[in-house]
């Protein structure tokens, strides 16, 4: 998670977005383009795509496993 404090800032097509204003929730921020007050509104951004991973089989109780 990234914080940016900036008047002018992007977010990805992957990031979403929350913004806090003097320490509250505001709105919820979309990609694009914005605009914020320095200071007063702060904008927390969160990685939203999906991460995968191999695991490995694991032993059941069933005998066939």
């Amino acid at each position: 998670m990234r914080t940016i404090y900036g008047f002018i800032y992007t977010l990805r097509p992957y990031e979403r977005g929350i913004q806090e204003t003097l320490g509250k929730y505001n709105r919820f921020v979309l990609p694009g383009l914005g605009i914020q007050i320095p200071l007063v509104h702060i904008t927390r951004v969160r990685d939203v795509r999906e991460h995968t991973m191999d695991i490995e089989r694991q032993q059941g109780r069933n005998p066939t496993d």
